[in-house]
């Protein structure tokens, strides 16, 4: 299984069992782009990163955005 088919199966869970109205991929909010983006009716945004490996996982803790929640923690 690679990254996209993750990618994949992580939208259609977000489309079809949480019923989101909108799933974006590789959307960008100004800053590091997202994997998958997920707004519920109720205009919830989920933000999903897809990780494959574990030195996936430290080359984006660096990003300003992962600092910024984890300072708000």
């Amino acid at each position: 299984m690679n990254s996209d088919d993750l990618k994949s199966a992580v939208a259609a869970h977000f489309r079809y069992e949480k019923q989101c109205a909108l799933i974006a991929f590789e959307a960008s909010d100004g800053c590091e782009p997202a994997d998958v983006l997920a707004v519920t009716d109720s205009r919830l945004l989920y933000e999903i990163e897809v990780k494959i490996s574990l030195s996936d996982l430290k080359h984006d803790i660096v990003k300003s955005k992962h600092r910024t929640f984890t300072a708000l923690s």
